[in-house]
């Protein structure tokens, strides 16, 4: 089941996401409280659209994935939003008693839904230098490094952090959006040029953080 969400404001009806019906307030963008939201509301429906965001319609659907933590986000009292075919939390009780809670307090950011690519085998560091910008084989194991993905052109197709976990194993951490793609590029250079020197394993779905038992 799915429904669609406006620029100004939400109705969901699905499964879990929240009360049936429920008006969940003005749009939120990153330059203020709202005020926007409302002003693009009030434009005359004739008027040509100057925003990218106008006209945009996200989905909250049964078919989205579902991270560990979404339970805890429901009870919570989280208003859920559709983020690259996850549903995700995008708000609790509100800016400022959020603000002041993580800074009175602490803290926690769901990030399981970003991407999980493990590489592995014997040329996996080669493969690794020939796609991203930043070197793998002066990353020593058990730390993380910063790069860029870059098509044939020079042109980015996302930023990744990068762990390497042993000699011949590193782990990916794409953005949600661009997993699939950067999984698509990996492979291709897994096939084309490293084939049989590196196995690529997607991971995402099947990793979250845990409760302890």
């Amino acid at each position: 089941m799915q429904t669609l969400v406006g620029p100004n404001h939400t109705s969901a009806t699905a499964p879990g996401a929240c009360n049936a019906g429920e008006r969940l307030g003005p749009a939120r963008s990153n330059w203020g409280d709202g005020r926007i939201g409302r002003r693009l509301a009030d434009r005359p429906t004739s008027r040509p659209s100057v925003f990218p965001w106008e006209g945009i319609h996200l989905v909250l659907s049964a078919m989205n994935l579902r991270t560990v933590l979404y339970p805890m986000h429901l009870a919570s009292g989280a208003r859920i939003v559709p983020f690259n075919g996850w549903d995700m939390p995008v708000q609790y009780t509100g800016t400022l008693a959020e603000v002041k809670a993580v800074r009175t307090a602490a803290g926690l950011f769901d990030a399981s839904h970003m991407g999980r690519l493990y590489i592995s085998g014997s040329r996996a560091t080669e493969l690794l230098d020939w796609v991203l910008t930043a070197s793998a084989a002066s990353l020593r194991v058990g730390r993380a490094r910063y790069g860029m993905i870059c098509n044939e052109a020079g042109g980015i197709i996302d930023g990744t952090i990068y762990y390497r976990l042993t000699d011949d194993r590193y782990v990916l951490i794409p953005n949600a959006g661009n997993r699939t793609k950067v999984a698509a590029w990996f492979q291709h250079w897994t096939d084309d040029r490293f084939h049989g020197g590196c196995t690529l394993e997607d991971r995402t779905e099947t990793t979250a953080p845990r409760r302890p038992p």
